[in-house]
């Protein structure tokens, strides 16, 4: 595969590499040399330039325990929580997010998180930074103890389009196919005062170049790839629910979701980073054949975090010109409603879940508005006690959803699902 990028007097040519899983192995014209994954989607060596950094596993988990002799630790629920001894160390909560970070011994930053799951402090002896998110769980700004605006975004759909920096000057964001910001222009001088170059890290551990036109005067911005926020003092990448390393492509914790999201559970984007978004740090699930196994996979994988912060997720099942079936990744809502997001290609309906058990609200079955969908369309509903039902408008209307069976990260396309019909014929699963 090739993709051309920039002007048209100065043509990028990037040829990533990928193996039989769509996994990317090779990056040609990146910082990214030739990858090597194993079975289960953990990186197993990674050859930068003429460097070979091998990547160290224990026999019992997918807890990276060294790479290139560098040895890691992690605490009892698999959260690492030091790289090089006391050379970087991390602390959690109990319920598994990061609350400090410490290099050389020394704290650099403590954190906090409200009930959604946000960060939204981070603070360090008496100064502290704020942010705040939109439904849609994206970041719309940081702010000083005054309330006083240090960055803020502006989106146009999932997109960032616009930044308010600087003295609260407006610029404008030139995001990838993903949603990831590329380029930031000063629109009063028509000039790049930032850029994240496409030619880098695939994994992105590259830095930003943040005075791209030379005056002097930086422009920081830590949006990474979709629902990533850089952090410089704990040299993570913020995913929203874990925190991604992009030295390394994987995150520092365990899948929330645990094997719904793929057996690689510290994968980032079943490692094809040029196509697989992971905005939540929560993957969408695989191909299912039928519509019905791949909604049921959808509403496990975000049912949990709807109950647990009382919001309703909501997404789309739709299937792939191959005539396999899979799902968006999940929309946060508010405690009554979520917005599926633009309708996909091959779309069959929108799933999406009630949150806890709320007084006066109807949670374990469809409300009235949930069905009024177009004719031919399915609805599919994650209950707080757990029921996954559907509606449908021709045939019965309601149904109870079958198990769905675990995602294997296997893609969705070309021979991928071959290993789908291995698994399904030796295990005996439903597909």
């Amino acid at each position: 595969m090739s993709l051309d990028f920039g002007r048209i007097d100065t043509i990028l040519k990037i040829k990533p590499s990928s193996d039989t899983l769509g996994r990317l192995t090779a990056l040609k014209d990146g910082r990214t040399g030739t990858l090597i994954d194993g079975s289960t989607g953990n990186r197993l060596s990674a050859k930068v330039g003429t460097v070979r950094q091998i990547y160290s596993y224990p026999t019992d988990s997918h807890c990276l325990s060294a790479v290139a002799g560098v040895a890691r630790t992690y605490d009892a629920n698999s959260n690492t929580t030091a790289i090089g001894g006391t050379a970087r160390q991390y602390t959690y909560d109990t319920t598994g997010r990061m609350t400090q970070a410490r290099r050389a011994g020394a704290v650099t930053m403590n954190y906090r998180y409200n009930g959604r799951g946000e960060q939204v402090r981070r603070f360090l002896g008496t100064t502290n930074t704020y942010t705040l998110y939109d439904e849609a769980g994206h970041w719309l700004g940081d702010y000083d103890s005054n309330g006083a605006p240090k960055q803020q975004a502006i989106w146009l759909d999932d997109l960032p389009v616009g930044l308010l920096a600087n003295a609260n000057n407006l610029h404008y964001i030139e995001p990838d196919h993903l949603g990831s910001p590329r380029v930031v222009i000063d629109p009063t001088r028509d000039v790049a005062v930032w850029t994240w170059s496409l030619k880098g890290e695939a994994f992105g551990n590259t830095a930003p170049n943040q005075d791209p036109d030379g005056d002097g005067a930086a422009l920081v911005l830590d949006m990474r790839f979709p629902g990533q926020r850089f952090d410089a003092a704990s040299g993570l990448n913020q995913n929203y629910f874990p925190d991604y390393e992009a030295a390394t492509g994987r995150y520092g914790q365990s899948d929330p979701i645990g094997f719904h999201g793929g057996i690689g559970t510290y994968a980032y984007g079943r490692s094809s980073p040029f196509l697989w978004p992971d905005k939540l740090g929560l993957l969408p699930g695989d191909c299912y054949r039928t519509e019905n196994l791949a909604a049921a996979q959808a509403l496990k994988d975000i049912l949990p975090a709807s109950i647990k912060e009382d919001l309703e997720y909501g997404g789309w099942v739709y299937q792939k010109p191959n005539g396999y079936y899979s799902y968006t990744a999940p929309r946060r809502g508010t405690t009554s409603s979520v917005n599926p997001g633009p309708r996909p290609d091959g779309a069959t309906g929108a799933y999406h879940t009630h949150g806890d058990v709320t007084p006066g609200y109807v949670g374990e079955a469809f409300s009235k508005a949930d069905t009024r969908i177009p004719y031919g369309d399915a609805a599919y509903l994650g209950t707080p006690s757990g029921k996954l039902l559907r509606f449908s408008t021709s045939g019965s209307p309601y149904s109870e959803l079958p198990g769905a069976i675990p995602s294997y990260g296997c893609g969705c396309d070309g021979n991928n699902n071959k290993l789908l019909e291995f698994l399904s014929n030796a295990f005996g699963w439903q597909l």
